[in-house]
């Protein structure tokens, strides 16, 4: 095959899998497309990313800008692959599924590459894809996110068997917001002060 086609074949791949990266740099084909992080479709990607890595490695005869261009997409492919199948990222993160990622609907507001009325089109769209995408998020993080666990004295008990008790505890809680808001309201005060200040400051 010839390496033009196999290099076309790779960037589409990477697009439909994550539709983001091709609004990103301007590959308005998928405007509208939410990406579908479902377990068989990881698992189709990753079979994908085995061929094309087969494709590109038997790829001879290529210049050196060709070269260049393979080892980035090798690399890139590489690393989808460690991401998806060895560290699972799907499977153990939650925040593989939120940033920069297929939730980001910016690109239909920030860039005026369409008449707005086409890009509020893609964007109603996009939204309409949500659901599918976080139910396949829930399903490949098992449900709701383990309850972050609290901290434990070094006496190895719950964090408010301090000495003295809950009572102690409750009392220095109180004690600790009190000092708060004194600090507040001096700081408050300060800054209500700062214009006079600055106004008789002025009028020497």
């Amino acid at each position: 095959r010839e390496w033009p086609a196999i290099e076309r074949e790779v960037i589409d791949g990477f697009f439909r899998f994550s539709p983001t990266h091709a609004r990103a740099v301007g590959d308005h084909r998928f405007d509208g497309v939410v990406g579908h992080p479902s377990k068989t479709a990881i698992q189709a990607r990753a079979a994908e990313i085995d061929r094309q890595l087969l494709a590109m490695e038997a790829v001879d005869g290529l210049d050196r800008d060709q070269a260049t261009d393979r080892r980035a997409l090798v690399a890139q492919l590489q690393a989808a692959r460690f991401e998806l199948t060895e560290l699972r990222l799907p499977f153990r993160e939650p925040m593989f599924y939120a940033g920069q990622g297929e939730l980001d609907v910016s690109f239909y507001l920030k860039r005026p590459y369409a008449p707005l009325g086409d890009r509020l089109a893609a964007l109603r769209r996009h939204l309409l894809g949500y659901g599918g995408y976080l139910e396949a998020a829930r399903d490949n993080l098992g449900g709701a996110p383990p309850a972050k666990p609290r901290d434990r004295d070094r006496s190895g008990g719950r964090p408010d068997r301090v000495p003295g008790g809950r009572g102690a505890c409750r009392r220095r809680r109180r004690s600790g917001n009190a000092q708060g808001r004194r600090g507040r309201r001096r700081a408050n005060a300060g800054f209500c002060r700062f214009p006079e200040g600055e106004a008789s400051h002025g009028q020497r």
